[in-house]
C-alpha cells in the first residue's frame, strides 16, 4: 500500500486489511522534513581533521565520549575507524 505525499491520506496494512487513517498536514509536514533512511538524509561528511582526531583517540579515550565529540553515533565513529585503517593497509 502507498501514501500520497500531497494528501491527507496514509494507506497502511493491518492484518491485510486496508487502513485509512485522516493525517494532518502539520504532522505530513513533520514527517516529510526527516531524513531518509535509505539515501543517507542528513549524513555528514567526514573532514581530514575528524578522522586524524578519530584515529588518534579511538584506542585511547571512551569510545562513546570520542564518537559523541565529533557529533556522531559510535557505531558510525567505529565503521568510519575500519574504514581508514584498511585503507591505511592498501
Amino acid at each position: 500500500m502507498g501514501r500520497s505525499l500531497g494528501g491527507s491520506q496514509v494507506h497502511g496494512s493491518a492484518s491485510h486489511s486496508s487502513v485509512r487513517v485522516p493525517v494532518s498536514a502539520d504532522l505530513m509536514a513533520q514527517m516529510e522534513a526527516l531524513p531518509d533512511k535509505h539515501y543517507g538524509g542528513n549524513r555528514r561528511e567526514w573532514t581530514a581533521e575528524m578522522d586524524a582526531a578519530l584515529l588518534r583517540y579511538w584506542d585511547v579515550k571512551p569510545q562513546r565520549l570520542v564518537a559523541k565529540a565529533l557529533g556522531v553515533s559510535e557505531g558510525t565513529a567505529r565503521s568510519r575507524v575500519q574504514e581508514l585503517r584498511e585503507a591505511g593497509r592498501a
